[in-house]
């Protein structure tokens, strides 16, 4: 790979790591507040960003197997992975709502 190819990884990974990093900051202050509060409001919010934590560890982990270089399995890389992890992650949001109106 080149020295751009390779910088360029690093930050797609770094961003990712930010992601997942500020996601769980979000879910963690949420849920305090929620401890704190009793506000359903705030529950409902610390629930979607768990959402968007989930999300985002999901990008993480695809952008760290996506840029794996080929193989003898894999003769054209890994870059498929992301767009899978992205149908996963639509799935998720799609069913979210569902999910939830049935615990209602």
């Amino acid at each position: 790979m080149t020295e751009r190819v390779v910088e360029e990884v690093k930050e797609k990974k770094r961003a990712a790591l930010l992601s997942v990093a500020s996601a769980l900051a979000l879910v963690s202050l949420k849920t305090f507040l929620v401890l704190r509060t009793g506000s359903l409001g705030v529950l409902s919010e610390a629930l979607h960003s768990g959402l968007d934590l989930v999300a985002a560890i999901i990008t993480f982990l695809s952008v760290r197997v996506s840029d794996q270089p080929a193989d003898e399995k894999h003769p054209y890389g890994h870059g498929k992975f992301e767009n899978f992890s992205a149908f996963v992650e639509t799935r998720n949001r799609a069913l979210a709502p569902d999910g939830a109106v049935h615990y209602l």
